[in-house]
């Protein structure tokens, strides 16, 4: 049995997309998380971050993470960053959206889909166990909240997400008026991890709300990734998927956003990060 990850943080960004301040610290709590509690090999966990994390090395990790897996294998994927939507290009959402990743480089011309992480999750080995935690925006609205009068700006939430240009969210407007007219079906998030019954996905929010990049304990941090950590630690890892989501919740009440749980019914009662049975 092997045990892979991919944790991917960013703070920087190169062109105007705005910085945020916790995603790399989100890497290094789960990274610790994975090694202190899970039997994870440092060799085993790739970590990219900030300029490293570019669309082509966050495409090469996928391949890095996804090829040879065997039946028995433990697989995680961990985002923290931006996220935003761009129209769909596959003709599989009704709402006319692929949500996206932000990567350092990031193009709208040709942006990091969720098809994309499809294709690589659909490589995994039927058998391995895949975790997906996605600590980032879906909405792709909304960014800064508007502060109260005294409010301490430095220490405010920001949001995980980013605003399609104009002429993106018009092409999504187009094309979703389009579908509901000839009545396709809802969107399914699962979709991007759902090939294969083991498979499990822990997103930071609904796909109409923001994430927090949050001040908490003295620094930055994304607020879903900190329960997350928390509530493992707190248990020493001894957690199903299922009361890990419920913890997540409790713990972030303060954040307006609902941290979601996806995966089969046989893995909602399964141990976090444990293989397959």
């Amino acid at each position: 049995m092997t045990k892979k990850a991919l944790l991917i943080g960013l703070n920087e960004y190169s062109g105007d997309i705005s910085w945020l301040k916790g995603c790399v610290n989100d890497v290094v709590q789960v990274k610790g998380l994975l090694e202190t509690h899970y039997g994870f090999s440092g060799d085993n966990i790739q970590t990219l971050t900030d300029s490293q994390a570019t669309k082509a090395g966050i495409l090469a990790g996928l391949d890095w993470l996804t090829t040879g897996s065997q039946a028995g294998d433990v697989l995680v994927f961990h985002y923290s960053g931006h996220g935003s939507q761009v129209a769909d290009n596959g003709d599989d959402e009704q709402d006319a959206t692929d949500e996206i990743l932000i990567p350092y480089d990031h193009d709208w011309n040709n942006p990091l889909r969720d098809d994309d992480l499809k294709a690589a999750f659909d490589r995994i080995s039927p058998g391995a166990s895949l975790t997906v935690m996605m600590d980032c925006c879906h909405s792709g609205t909304g960014n800064r909240p508007a502060p109260a009068a005294d409010a301490d700006l430095a220490t405010l939430p920001m949001s995980r997400s980013v605003d399609p240009p104009d002429e993106v969210r018009g092409a999504i407007e187009l094309l979703e008026a389009l579908r509901n007219l000839l009545g396709w079906r809802r969107k399914n998030r699962f979709k991007v991890v759902k090939t294969q019954e083991n498979n499990v996905l822990l997103a930071a929010c609904r796909d109409n709300q923001t994430s927090a990049d949050a001040y908490i304990a003295n620094d930055y941090h994304g607020a879903f990734t900190w329960y997350l950590a928390e509530a493992l630690q707190a248990t020493g890892g001894h957690l199903t998927y299922r009361q890990l989501a419920e913890r997540i919740g409790n713990g972030g009440q303060g954040y307006a956003q609902q941290p979601q749980l996806e995966c089969q019914p046989a893995s909602f009662d399964r141990q976090v990060f444990a293989p397959a049975a």
